[in-house]
């Protein structure tokens, strides 16, 4: 019987909400420093090659995997929580920003994990290159191999990030976080596999990809420009490819970068969002059995008193009537404006600085919202 028969079990896949997440990440926290060294180094010797900083090149390559492991554990145990509502994550999947800029002042923390109530983009679906490799990541063999053709990438959202500022302040490490059951939804696998213990063996949230963000630089990854953001994770840039595999890892990247693109934005956006006027904050606690589980797995009391920021609409957002002479057929309904980025000159500073305009309903009072965006505002 096939694998993706009719007893295949299936998981759904619901909003984290603010009140799973303390313990949601303590869990990814425990799985990374048990499990992650391991899972990381047989990924990364077959071909999925994580990014190893400068700080940890000299090591021998399990080594520095174990150590790069270490440290996304220490800084999920330290980072600051958050969670977005389904409203403010759409409003952050539309703002428009047609010029990448971020500048320390956007961070809400200096280490952060963000949930998202809703997807932001999806997993990847590009993995073809199947490499033999030694200990030390050399390559012995390599092929083309379509190990995932079976994969519904559209099924695997992604739904989380995380964040650290890097010493020297110039640059931000991020790691997007996709979602379990949408894997194991997913997985290719051989009869006979138990889905229930693959399930059992991963996080609550996949590690998807890695990308350095620069502080103080403009250009998308899309961006003709020659200072573009670069892909972290880059599939052609490996050492030992035939001419064949590195033509397909060129195709790889640049099939990505829309994705990737949008992912960063929506990340800036939310952090932008949460200066708004029309945002509210608020703090959620664990309830009781939540913080008892919690202390039991030696989890702070200061750390569980920190409990989670929701970040969701907590005002109307405000109207723009027609002005005196406008056409009429342009106002028969209302429409969302925004929000968008600027790229505002502050005299004072002698500088620019991406700036965030507010959304607003533009149209005549009592009309109808004429897109789709109506469902996503609490004030309607």
């Amino acid at each position: 019987m096939s694998s993706k028969g009719a007893h295949r079990p299936r998981y759904r896949i619901d909003p984290i909400l603010p009140k799973e997440l303390p313990e949601l990440r303590q869990e990814i926290e425990e799985w990374t420093r048990r499990d992650g060294p391991r899972f990381w180094y047989e990924g990364h010797i077959r071909g999925s090659q994580y990014y190893i900083p400068p700080g940890l090149r000299s090591l021998p390559v399990k080594d520095a995997i174990r150590r790069l492991a270490m440290q996304q554990a220490d800084l999920l145990a330290e980072a600051k929580l958050y969670s977005v509502t389904p409203e403010m994550t759409f409003l952050a999947q539309k703002t428009s920003m047609p010029e990448y800029n971020l500048n320390l002042e956007m961070l809400p923390s200096p280490r952060g994990v963000v949930v998202w109530q809703q997807p932001i983009g999806q997993c990847e679906h590009t993995e073809r290159m199947r490499l033999l490799v030694d200990e030390n990541g050399d390559i012995e063999e390599a092929s083309i191999h379509d190990w995932v053709d079976g994969m519904g990438h559209e099924d695997i959202p992604v739904l989380g990030a995380s964040w650290e500022l890097l010493p020297g302040e110039d640059q931000v490490m991020v790691i997007f976080y996709s979602s379990r059951e949408g894997l194991v939804n997913n997985f290719p696998v051989e009869d006979g596999l138990d889905l229930h213990e693959v399930r059992a063996s991963l996080p609550p949230l996949i590690f998807e990809r890695e990308q350095l963000l620069p502080v103080g630089k403009t250009g998308w990854f899309t961006s003709d420009d020659e200072d573009r953001i670069e892909l972290t994770a880059a599939a052609a840039t490996r050492p030992g490819l035939s001419d064949e595999l590195r033509q397909l890892g060129k195709e790889r990247d640049d099939a990505v970068l829309p994705m990737v693109q949008q992912m960063t934005k929506t990340l800036l956006a939310t952090w932008m969002l949460m200066t708004m006027r029309i945002a509210k904050r608020e703090v959620d606690l664990p309830d009781r059995a939540a913080r008892k589980r919690l202390k039991r797995a030696g989890v702070s009391e200061e750390r569980i008193n920190e409990g989670v920021q929701v970040v969701r609409i907590g005002g109307p957002l405000r109207s723009q009537k027609p002005r005196e002479g406008d056409p009429a057929f342009r106002w028969k309904k209302r429409r969302i404006v925004g929000p968008f980025v600027r790229n505002q000159w502050y005299p004072s500073e002698e500088t620019h600085k991406p700036k965030l305009i507010e959304p607003y309903i533009a149209g005549p009072e009592g009309a109808p919202i004429g897109n789709a965006e109506k469902v996503y505002l609490l004030s309607e």
